[in-house]
């Protein structure tokens, strides 16, 4: 169990709570002009907001013993410490001189595509409203390229020798690579630079240190995609100011609930700092569960920021070829110059002159066209410019009024394009809305095949939209609607060979075995995976390999249920063999849930050292995982291991098992590992009570009764149950004595 102190509950909230009093601490917008530089915040970003188009220190390691691999095959650093520490050793040993990391980190990031947060993080910045300055350690230039590519100026400090020109008072974009970019060799990327770029530099007239203490006097950080390190120049300049107290609070944004449990107690237990998680899911009618907690995306916060603030799409997105020529024309003076050295050497005033031109005459052409379908394509862009607002539900009302029929048909594409943005905004914590959604793709699919009849793009997407609906379907608990989306792909594409249609068949096998399973029809869920097996089982692609091994993993499941735990190990087997050393994270999943229903089943089949074995192989490839749904299973193979061990007789062994879980996991907030903390308590109350120790057991028992007697989960509620019972014996015995 972690030393660090948990941060209040109240001081722990949701997304949609912080965007309110962030919003509402932020100065007035009146005539008078922007009012970015009269914020109290200022911005902290990390790694996470150019995630994947950059890659994560985790990744940046495995490159790097990639390299060692080739280079000193006879050693590889340990995997051991933490994940900076073994990013920062494998670094140095991959790439020992600075010049060549930077190279490397050169290579990964200058043509990388600019990532969907740092557009909406410039398209926020770019509005003059909630900020002017951003810090942050990341190495790329994102967040500049994209600003430019909205066409908002910016000001960009990438050495501490600059500190000393920034201006909070400045209206003007200023971002602060606090660690320099990728383009020199001294960038700061090993602990030593690190803890030497947070010191303060005498020669300098102001160093960042300095810089960052006179702006947090004033300002207050919101802080996204950063994990913080505790040594470097951010981290530092925190934990100085905190001891004096701010005057606004500090806004931490979590990506998941292990982030939060990972920063230090001293940030944590503060009074001004609110850490932020996503609003929680509701379950699906009639599950019982409790919320699901989601990870929160940096792209999200800065979407909710966006329709919070009530911001215009950019002029890139409104108004193109405008933008285009303005952005041109500025650079340029076609008065000045003379015969020998023209301001417009490339005519670039005459050529979007004709590029005017001839968006005009299709402006005169469509205007031609009949009211309907100039009304279709009015209401198509208000929902394109919802979209780019992030407010979908606007999005979804706006295209419910498009006349798909009299829409042109070089414009069904972009409508695609809105509506699936709308599901993947929404669909997951909306159901409802994603359905909706859904349904207005097949119709316009439909629209589209009807003369397009072999049009692949239109045929994955009418496959992708029938998955949508069954998917929300599914959450929604309505299984028997959702097998028919499933089986309508699976006959519509039978005889399909493209790899897009193929993937999606595979897909919708892998739905239908599911929706079979939540019905009951336990077979025909076998029937499903094992059509899935006969026609992919030997695919190469990586998509459809992915489904087969979340095919064998339902099998795995269903076969347990079935109580066939022969034919459950010869699965298991089968997916080991296959995929136990992918790092696909469904796959990885697969894995896991395979060698959990592994241990049962040899548990039941009398064969406990066996059910051993799989127990710790579970534990020996995923125990060191951060995934939320793997750190779930490791937790499970930990209350495996001590029931398994109780029933060997080693007793001592089973309670250290139980120590283990509940030293990791006891303050998770995650359901399915509350109830593993909860069968260890219990067990462990038992054990120690057939060894006599009462006091002990009572003490488990206290511990268990204390934190989950008021939980409403069913096998939470079976343990407390048994605790009270145990309890009375465990009294009994003491006064006995």
């Amino acid at each position: 169990m972690s030393n660090q102190p948990l941060a209040p509950a109240g001081r722990v909230i949701g997304l949609s709570r912080a965007v309110l009093e962030i919003t509402g601490a932020l100065p007035a917008k009146d005539a008078s002009g922007p009012k970015a530089a009269d914020s109290p915040f200022f911005l902290i970003v990390g790694a996470g907001i150019s995630y994947p188009q950059v890659p994560l220190a985790k990744d940046i390691e495995r490159l790097c013993r990639q390299k060692i691999a080739q280079t000193s095959p006879d050693w590889m650093p340990p995997d051991e410490g933490s994940s900076f520490d073994r990013y920062a050793t494998c670094m140095q040993a991959a790439y020992p001189n600075a010049e060549q990391r930077r190279a490397f980190l050169h290579g990964l990031m200058r043509s990388a595509r600019l990532s969907a947060a740092n557009l909406r993080l410039a398209h926020l910045l770019g509005a003059s409203r909630l900020t002017n300055l951003v810090f942050t350690p990341n190495f790329d230039e994102m967040l500049s390229q994209a600003l430019r590519f909205l066409g908002y100026p910016v000001i960009v400090c990438d050495h501490p020798g600059m500190a000393g020109r920034l201006d909070p008072r400045r209206d003007e974009i200023q971002v602060v690579h606090v660690h320099g970019t990728h383009w020199f060799y001294d960038l700061r990327n090993l602990p030593q630079e690190l803890k030497k770029a947070a010191e303060p530099t005498p020669w300098m007239p102001l160093s960042l240190p300095e810089l960052l203490k006179a702006i947090l006097h004033h300002r207050s950080p919101l802080v996204v995609g950063y994990s913080g390190w505790e040594a470097d120049v951010l981290m530092t300049s925190l934990r100085e100011r905190l001891q004096h107290g701010l005057g606004s609070n500090l806004y931490w944004f979590c990506h998941r609930r292990s982030d939060l449990d990972a920063l230090p107690g001293w940030l944590k237990g503060h009074a001004d700092v609110r850490f932020v998680m996503a609003d929680l899911a509701a379950p699906a009618p009639g599950a019982g569960a409790e919320p699901v907690e989601q990870a929160l995306a940096a792209k999200h916060v800065f979407e909710k920021l966006i329709v919070a603030l009530d911001l215009p799409a950019p002029e890139l997105s409104q108004n193109p070829l405008g933008f285009l020529e303005n952005h041109l024309m500025r650079h340029l003076d076609p008065a000045d110059g003379d015969d020998d050295a023209p301001a417009d050497p490339f005519l670039i005033s005459s050529a979007l002159a004709r590029v005017r031109r001839a968006v005009e005459r299709e402006r005169e052409e469509e205007e031609r066209q009949e009211e309907r379908v100039r009304r279709a394509g009015a209401l198509l862009d208000e929902a394109i410019g919802a979209v780019q607002r992030s407010d979908y539900e606007t999005a979804l009302a706006a295209a419910h009024k498009v006349d798909l029929t009299a829409l042109a048909p070089n414009r069904r594409s972009e409508m695609e394009d809105a509506l699936e943005q709308v599901y993947l905004g929404k669909g997951v914590l909306a159901p409802e809305m994603g359905l909706a959604a859904c349904d207005l793709r097949l119709a316009l699919a439909e629209v589209a095949l009807a003369g397009l009849p072999n049009d692949l793009a239109w045929r994955t997407s009418k496959a992708k939209a029938m998955h949508g609906r069954g998917y929300c379907l599914g959450s929604l608990g309505r299984h028997e609607e959702a097998l028919p989306a499933y089986e309508t792909i699976i006959a519509d594409l039978r005889e399909a060979e493209d790899a897009p249609l193929q993937d999606r068949v595979a897909r919708a096998l892998v739905g239908k075995g599911a929706a079979l399973g939540k019905l009951g029809r336990q077979e025909d869920a076998l029937a499903a995976v094992e059509l899935l097996l006969g026609r992919f089982e030997n695919s190469d692609a990586p998509a459809i390999q992915e489904s087969v091994a979340v095919a064998l993993r339902n099998k795995v499941t269903t076969l347990g249920k079935l109580g066939r735990h022969e034919a459950l190990l010869a699965t298991v087997d089968l997916l080991l063999g296959r995929f136990e050393n992918s790092d696909a994270p469904a796959i990885q999943e697969a894995v896991a849930v395979a060698l959990r229903n592994k241990g049962v089943a040899l548990t039941k089949l009398s064969r406990p050292e066996d059910a051993l074995a799989a127990v710790e192989l579970l534990l020996g490839r995923f125990e060191n995982s951060d995934a939320q749904a793997l750190q779930e299973h490791v937790a499970a193979a930990l209350l495996g291991r001590g029931i398994i061990l109780g029933e060997l007789g080693r007793h001592e062994d089973a309670l250290a098992a139980y120590e283990v879980l509940l030293g990791r996991f006891e303050n998770s907030a995650a359901q399915p590992i509350q109830e593993q903390v909860a069968g260890a308590l219990l067990n462990k109350g038992v054990i120690l009570g057939e060894l006599g120790r009462h006091e002990e057991a009572l003490a488990a028992y206290e511990v268990l009764l204390s934190r989950f007697g008021g939980s409403d989960a069913p096998t939470i509620q079976e343990a407390v149950a048994k605790a009270r019972g145990n309890k009375d014996i465990a009294l009994r015995q003491l006064e006995r004595g």
